[in-house]
């Protein structure tokens, strides 16, 4: 869900360009050189690893002994 109130920044795929007719304002940032991509997105390539190590830490599956 995005607030109609929401300033959204994105990488410009498809999928989520249509954040842009829902947001109040809307950015995509598009770069030639995919290494900047870690310094623009940095807090959300760290909220999702954070995540992933969480769930990871969570999940612990069932074996029979």
């Amino acid at each position: 869900m995005v607030s109609t109130n929401a300033t959204v920044m994105t990488d410009g795929k498809k999928g989520i360009s249509v954040l842009g007719n829902i947001a109040k304002k809307y950015k995509e940032v598009i770069l030639k050189v995919k290494t900047e991509v870690s310094n623009i997105f940095l807090w959300v390539h760290i909220a999702i690893s954070n995540v992933k190590k969480k769930i990871l830490g969570l999940y612990h599956p069932v074996k029979e002994t």
